[in-house]
């Protein structure tokens, strides 16, 4: 897509796609840093012109080839990247039988937590009468209401800087709580970022949170706008590329700390699908910021849609992918697109805040990006 135009994969940031999270809480000794010289320009370019969020004036979003240059950024980046690269992925080695990418994708959301299921070693009928028992007690139930489950231990509401809209921060404390986001002796705080159309509800979410937590880390998973079981106030509400309430959320912490409400513990991002581009689209924006002001000591991101054309294209590939996952997206996605029709816009189908025929009519995300996200946040047509 034009405005999330990620072409190159940097080399301090790790990514995995695996279905165990159990050591994805170690991660946190990799490097901060999302971009390197002689790629700034393009791995993390969101573009170059003005774009006008829904809650502020014209914002200009920096592109990260002003960072290139930056000697504490580039001294940062030599420290850290061979840690970042002594990071190693276990063997995924799925059953023969169960090794289809879609049974994979679908199923993997509800063995997770499994450990037969996680790693399968055997090849044999005992590995393959694991996963077929833990199939038999999945809970399709898991997950699928957005409002704060018992999981998290605290909701706190943020109205977003111009005053015209909120989102929300589920915490989940590794102690004692000492302070909102801080427990008495945590290591630090992990702000999690959830994917499109997903919530902090979602099985993901709760079992990253609940990785970090054991590890001795606060977790709080910001729900972007729309997404926390309440509407929200504006048109809008998140993309791909759209980092205001992480940068938000992180100036909040940092007036905390600077206040001395907030101990100077690291602080540390995460993200899985649309919120790993939201992370590494942040890191890249705030350079040797992230470190020397908000004090971000990691980042690691999951399934990140890094060719974000490439990714859009195989989405909403004709067959099966366009039926199952993108139908699955549009559903949610044309509901809430018709509740802020009736909201903002007097219920008009004609109205010129986005091209609503199109939306409804959409049968791929890149059509509903098009007619909607394109038109709501004044990028340019696909």
């Amino acid at each position: 897509l034009n405005y999330t135009n990620n072409s190159k994969i940097v080399d301090t940031i790790i990514m995995t796609n695996s279905l165990s999270f159990s050591s994805f809480a170690l991660l946190f000794t990799l490097c901060y840093v999302a971009l390197c010289p002689g790629n700034a320009s393009l791995a993390l370019a969101f573009s170059t012109s003005t774009t006008t969020s829904q809650d502020s004036s014209p914002t200009f979003f920096p592109h990260v080839k002003q960072h290139e240059n930056d000697p504490l950024l580039q001294e940062l980046q030599a420290k850290h990247r061979p840690i970042a690269a002594s990071f190693e992925l276990k063997k995924f080695n799925p059953h023969p039988l169960l090794s289809n990418c879609h049974l994979q994708t679908i199923s993997g959301a509800f063995l997770r937590k499994n450990p037969d299921c996680a790693y399968i070693s055997g090849s044999g009928m005992s590995g393959l009468t694991n996963v077929m028992k833990a199939l038999s007690q999945i809970n399709t139930a898991d997950g699928a209401d957005e409002t704060m489950s018992i999981f998290w231990d605290e909701r706190c509401r943020i109205t977003t800087h111009c005053n015209n809209d909120f989102f929300t921060a589920d915490i989940k404390y590794a102690g004692s709580k000492k302070t909102l986001y801080q427990s008495d002796d945590s290591k630090g705080l992990v702000v999690l970022i959830h994917g499109l159309e997903s919530n902090s509800n979602s099985s993901l979410s709760t079992d990253m949170a609940n990785a970090y937590v054991n590890e001795g880390y606060d977790t709080v998973c910001l729900n972007f706008r729309g997404c926390c079981g309440v509407p929200n106030d504006t048109l809008g509400g998140y993309h791909l590329g759209f980092t205001d309430d992480l940068i938000q959320f992180l100036t909040i912490l940092q007036k905390s700390r600077e206040g001395g409400a907030f101990e100077n513990r690291p602080i540390y991002l995460s993200g899985f699908s649309l919120g790993a581009n939201v992370v590494v689209k942040c890191l890249g924006e705030l350079g040797s910021k992230a470190y020397t002001e908000y004090n971000i000591h990691g980042g690691s991101v999951t399934g990140a849609p890094f060719d974000a054309e490439r990714n859009v294209k195989c989405l909403d590939a004709p067959g099966f992918n366009r039926f199952i996952y993108s139908g699955n997206f549009l559903k949610t996605l044309k509901k809430r697109a018709q509740f802020q029709l009736d909201r903002h816009c007097n219920g008009d189908p004609l109205t010129s805040a986005f091209d609503f025929p199109r939306v409804m009519e959409a049968t791929s995300i890149g059509e509903f990006d098009d007619a909607f996200i394109a038109r709501v946040y004044g990028f340019e047509s696909n």
